[in-house]
């Protein structure tokens, strides 16, 4: 299944991936569907990630003064349907736009969908948010919240989980110990607390990601069964397969 289709998206979208466990390709997946469905999209970020992420699918437009930003995307809109746009750089990474000037660009009406990674994890599969995350600007329609599933069993340090800490305190277990399917269950939860304060219109989707073959699909399936009397349904994905969404769990 196609994650549009999963996501029960509609024109003029705001959608913001949070959480770690491969963002950026579910990013760029649904960036691929929507533009084979002629929309204009646009690709940002509210935090930080790597320049390649964004030049490696679409034209980037880099501009710290929103107005010339505006009018720049305004200009390459009208003979291209897919752009990425940022701050400014910093070495080899990006500087996101802030949550204000994205939520003024889907106002503006310029682009059909807006898809923002709104998170940062550092390249781990499970995370839990600190304090100022995650970024995710108020006219946000929907959010993707991203686990890995190769992070099942894992021990609950910062090799594999970032901010460990926080998760352990979330899930009142020992730091050190084997991530299980409640650990996650708990992450999500308090991913879902904060998001419900930004607005309770908001779509929020969890998703198990990196389900590549038969044994994590079946580590997915278990994880899933313990969110779902929490998080209503839950979507089981691969970045690996053409149509990422291998099961949506209901």
């Amino acid at each position: 299944m196609k994650l549009y289709d999963a996501l029960e998206l509609e024109k003029n979208e705001l959608v913001c991936f949070v959480g770690a466990g491969g963002k950026t390709g579910l990013m760029h997946q649904l960036l691929a569907e929507c533009a084979q469905q002629g929309a204009r999209v646009l690709v940002t970020t509210s935090t930080k990630m790597f320049k390649s992420q964004l030049t490696d699918c679409c034209r980037l437009y880099l501009e710290q003064d929103e107005d010339k930003l505006r009018r720049k995307l305004i200009d390459a809109s009208a003979s291209e349907r897919v752009l990425a746009a940022a701050e400014g750089l910093i070495a080899n990474k990006v500087i996101g736009l802030s949550r204000e000037a994205i939520d003024r660009l889907y106002i503006s009406g310029v682009f059909d969908f807006i898809l923002v990674e709104a998170d940062g994890a550092r390249g781990r599969a499970l995370k839990a948010p600190a304090s100022f995350e995650p970024q995710v600007p108020e006219r946000t329609t929907c959010v993707a919240v991203i686990a890995g599933v190769d992070v099942l069993g894992r021990p609950l340090t910062e090799e594999y989980v970032h901010r460990h800490h926080i998760v352990a305190e979330l899930a009142k277990q020992r730091v050190g110990t084997p991530v299980t399917a409640e650990t996650i269950l708990s992450v999500f939860k308090y991913y879902l607390l904060l998001l419900n304060r930004l607005s309770s219109g908001l779509r929020v989707i969890p998703v198990l990601n990196k389900a590549d073959d038969q044994y994590a699909q079946h580590k997915a399936k278990n994880i899933a069964r313990v969110l779902l009397p929490e998080m209503g349904r839950v979507l089981i994905a691969s970045t690996l397969s053409q149509e990422p969404v291998q099961e949506v769990v209901l």
